[in-house]
């Protein structure tokens, strides 16, 4: 039996593990897919928080901190250069576009 741990970020910054017993190699290799694709998008939406780009999620207004932004961006260039050629085309566009929104929208915040 294989047992694989996926690990899953939420846009707080808690991190959990999650046990994937029994599973074979393609339904893990499957969840990899979602976990990547959602990690990126919750670093994307903490990101646009940081910016004061989005709501928090209990509606109240998050004071804008382009240092937090500029550390998220660089975060996700890091995961970009670290899975080169390790990656879907899907999840390689989504970073590669994630990544490129995110610096205009931290160029155009900078003034």
């Amino acid at each position: 039996m294989t047992e694989r741990r996926i690990f899953h970020a939420s846009t707080e910054g808690h991190v959990h593990a999650e046990r994937v017993a029994g599973a074979s190699v393609d339904q893990v290799s499957a969840d990899d897919g979602l976990v990547f694709s959602t990690h990126v998008l919750s670093l994307n939406a903490a990101t646009l928080l940081q910016l004061g780009l989005m709501e928090a999620p209990d509606g109240e207004a998050i004071e804008r901190d382009l240092e937090a932004a500029k550390h998220l961006i660089d975060t996700l260039a890091v995961l970009e250069r670290k899975t080169r050629g390790n990656l879907t085309d899907e999840e390689a566009k989504l970073l590669t576009t994630v990544l490129y929104e995110l610096r205009l929208r931290y160029v155009e915040a900078r003034g």
